[in-house]
C-alpha cells in the first residue's frame, strides 16, 4: 500500500465529511437570517427622542430596537458605553410608564461558544491523528 492506499482514502473521505459537517453548521448558525435594517446609533437616539422606540433589547453590543408601530430594527454600541447612561445623556426618558424600556441579556450562548470552539477541537484531533499515524508508521 502506498500513500493513497485504502486506509488514508477512509481517512480522507472522513476529513472531507467533517469539513462538509462544519460549513453546513457555520451556514446554518453562522449568520443571523434576520433581514432587519441595522441602523446608526444616532438614528436610535433621535427615535427614542421623538417617543417611537418602545424597547431596546441589548445583547453584548447588538442593540434589538422594538418601535411603537412593531418594526424592528438592528444597531450597535460601544463596548464599554451603558446604552441606559447614552440614553439619559441625549434627554431620553428610560424605563417609566412614558420612557424607553431597555432590556439587557447577560452572557452568550454556550451553542454559539461551542460551535465557535469546533473548527479548533476538530483541527487538533486531526492533528493528533496523524502524529498517531507517523509515529506507528516509524515503529
Amino acid at each position: 500500500m502506498g500513500f493513497l492506499g485504502t486506509g488514508w482514502r477512509r481517512v480522507f473521505i472522513i476529513v472531507l465529511a467533517a469539513i462538509v459537517v462544519i460549513a453546513v453548521l457555520f451556514s446554518l448558525f453562522g449568520r443571523s437570517s434576520d433581514d432587519t435594517p441595522n441602523i446608526p446609533l444616532s438614528d436610535v437616539i433621535d427615535l427614542a427622542r421623538n417617543g417611537e422606540v418602545a424597547e431596546i433589547k441589548v445583547r453584548g453590543d447588538k442593540l434589538k430596537i422594538t418601535l411603537s408601530d412593531g418594526r424592528e430594527l438592528d444597531s450597535r454600541k460601544e463596548g464599554a458605553t451603558s446604552i441606559v447612561d447614552t440614553l439619559e445623556r441625549a434627554g431620553v426618558e428610560v424605563g417609566g410608564q412614558d420612557g424607553v424600556v431597555v432590556d439587557v441579556t447577560r452572557g452568550g450562548s454556550w451553542i454559539g461558544l461551542a460551535i465557535s470552539f469546533l473548527p479548533l477541537i476538530l483541527f487538533g484531533g486531526m492533528l493528533v491523528f496523524f502524529l498517531r499515524a507517523v509515529a506507528r508508521r516509524r515503529d
